[in-house]
């Protein structure tokens, strides 16, 4: 599109339909991007109502069944859209409509009859192609997908399934500097403020229009005693990850301040909090990636192997496991992605004999004879996250200790997706498929795991401080908060310290 601030890469049309300019609005299906900051599908869908002089208005769909998420996720969710909601009907003079029902029924239905064309942003799971390929041949009108998840777009960055992280690397550095500008925030010529202008039929209406200053707890309280059928049984960790962009943004500048300095040697230390921790806020879409990038760059007093470090794990990983979702299709979940050195070597050891074996109620509850496992485990039930040196060893002993790779995969994704804020992720199947070889290379062979890379009890003890990790996990297992639990571990550390000074 000539003259607009979204790149034409990132711009896809998924049907054939004509725009229906006689209509009364242009509608931003959000579904990925649930944000009002560097949206590249919100200021193209700006753009197209400027064209066609109409109003914007936007919808964003909850389900009530989902299996994709529960109570831990959707309260981490609607916290977001209830800030998100009233910024863009106050800023920006674009009503949300967050409804409860399947997200592509909640799109065909705000479009039905009135709207002139559809824009949506991008998603690589199966069930976010699934519905954009549903709305796309039920829709009478045009569907325009808007990349504005990935940093460079996924088809551009490469056209084929890549081997590893070094095989993209140089691909995505090629349109770095290029890409990586968020756009320029267009101005809405037609404005909607505050008036309701779409049939929900029989949906639900989640957030109802309000004011600024409305209580944010209450409105997602109130939100979330209309999903009835929703699985309840994961508490929310409201008191760790709050949703929201100006939650995303508060964590990445006390990151950009603080551990991003010492990131390149600390961000693999489990007893320390040196990572940014906002893989929640990118996933469920509340920040940019190209937001955090920008951050990150301009950050004074960083070095260059930190802030380097931080953007290999910011774009070319992140934007590795998108490019394996996409391109694997259905299969990035399963192990039949796997390289084939992989599948051979776990054909070879299907039938090794395990010493221990534990069932799923022992792994979800952390019943197992290794601490520093129950910890990990621990650390994701209660706090809604684990460290990524952490969920290494925590995935590889789960191979140890269950029947066979079939199992352990499948046991593996559903205690993520369960349990972390930023489950069924791109990223998510990546870290656990690389596990199994996905990403990898082959390794010394050894019995169950083949020529899959190993992990031992003693490599963590020999790198890390251990105890401190198990003393933090065990602060916010009793619902201490994250400086709590910092201190708890330094206090380990530092005692570790001093006898290693006085032996010395």
């Amino acid at each position: 599109m000539g003259g607009s601030v979204v790149e034409s890469e990132r711009i896809g049309v998924l049907n054939h339909k004509p725009v229906l300019a006689q209509r009364a609005y242009v509608l931003y299906w959000m579904e990925a991007s649930a944000r009002a900051l560097a949206n590249h599908a919100l200021e193209y869908a700006m753009e197209r109502a400027n064209a066609l002089d109409k109003p914007l208005v936007a919808c964003y769909g909850v389900a009530d069944d989902a299996d994709y998420y529960n109570l831990r996720h959707c309260t981490f969710l609607l916290e977001g859209l209830h800030e998100l909601q009233q910024h863009l009907l106050c800023k920006r003079q674009v009503p949300l409509y967050v409804l409860r029902g399947d997200p592509a029924q909640v799109a065909l239905q705000c479009a039905r009859q009135a709207a002139c064309e559809v824009v949506t942003d991008r998603g690589y799971l199966r069930h976010q192609r699934q519905w954009r390929e549903r709305v796309a041949a039920e829709l009478d009108c045009r569907l325009t997908q808007v990349e504005s998840e990935a940093v460079v777009p996924v088809e551009l960055a490469s056209d084929r399934h890549e081997f590893a992280a070094r095989t993209l690397r140089p691909r995505v550095w090629r349109y770095i500097q290029r890409f990586c500008q968020a756009p320029a925030e267009v101005p809405l010529r037609v404005g909607q403020r505050g008036s309701t202008v779409v049939d929900i039929g029989s949906l639900k209406r989640l957030l109802p229009p309000e004011e600024e200053g409305v209580d944010a707890e209450r409105a997602v309280t109130e939100a979330l005693s209309h999903l009835q059928h929703m699985d309840r049984s994961v508490a929310p960790v409201s008191q760790y990850f709050r949703g929201g962009t100006q939650q995303a943004l508060r964590r990445l500048q006390e990151f950009c301040e603080g551990a991003l300095r010492h990131y390149n040697d600390g961000r693999n230390r489990p007893e320390s909090s040196l990572t940014s921790r906002l893989s929640p806020y990118l996933h469920f879409g509340h920040i940019s990636p190209i937001t955090v990038a920008l951050a990150a760059w301009q950050a004074p007093q960083v070095k260059r192997e930190d802030r380097d470090a931080f953007i290999e794990e910011l774009i070319v990983r992140r934007e590795l496991s998108f490019n394996h979702c996409w391109y694997a299709r259905d299969d990035y979940d399963r192990l039949r992605c796997l390289p084939e050195w992989a599948l051979l070597t776990g054909k070879q050891h299907e039938h090794d004999r395990r010493d221990v074996l534990y069932d799923l109620e022992a792994l979800e509850h952390a019943r197992t004879a290794d601490e520093y496992w129950n910890a990990a485990q621990n650390e994701m039930v209660y706090s809604g996250r684990m460290h990524g040196m952490m969920r290494m060893y925590w995935a590889k002993k789960v191979i140890e200790w269950t029947a066979s790779w079939q199992q352990a995969c499948e046991w593996l994704i559903h205690l993520n997706d369960k349990y972390e804020v930023d489950g069924w992720d791109p990223n998510s199947y990546v870290g656990v498929l690389w596990c199994f070889g996905l990403h990898d290379r082959a390794h010394m062979e050894r019995p169950i795991f083949g020529k899959l890379r190993w992990m031992s009890r003693g490599g963590l003890e020999r790198k890390f401080h251990m105890p401190a990790y198990v003393a933090l996990v065990a602060v916010l297992q009793r619902g201490g908060s994250m400086e709590e639990a910092q201190r708890a571990a330094d206090r380990i550390a530092s005692q570790k310290a001093v006898k290693r000074a006085r032996r010395k």
